[in-house]
């Protein structure tokens, strides 16, 4: 059985932001850019272990900070009609 490396819905290459926040990024990424909320996983102490969102045709991983990964810069080039 053939496996596809890329899942259905996918890109090649999905961006990833760590966020100090990621709730309140979802929030903002849903009243700038009309972004759908797929997924949120929260762990026992609350934080955000995986969230997808799709901007688009695109989609968006994003978690929370922890020690041993601290938060990145992102940067989003969106289409014009995208961007509100």
């Amino acid at each position: 059985m053939l496996v596809e490396p890329v899942p259905q819905g996918y890109h090649a290459e999905t961006p990833r932001i760590i966020s100090r926040h990621t709730v309140r990024l979802i929030d903002f990424m849903k009243r700038a850019f009309g972004a759908e909320r797929l997924t949120c996983l929260a762990g026992r102490d609350g934080s955000i272990g995986h969230a997808e969102v799709r901007i688009g045709d695109a989609v968006v991983m994003t978690f929370d900070a922890r020690p041993e990964r601290p938060p990145t810069p992102g940067f989003l080039r969106l289409p014009e009609h995208l961007s509100r």
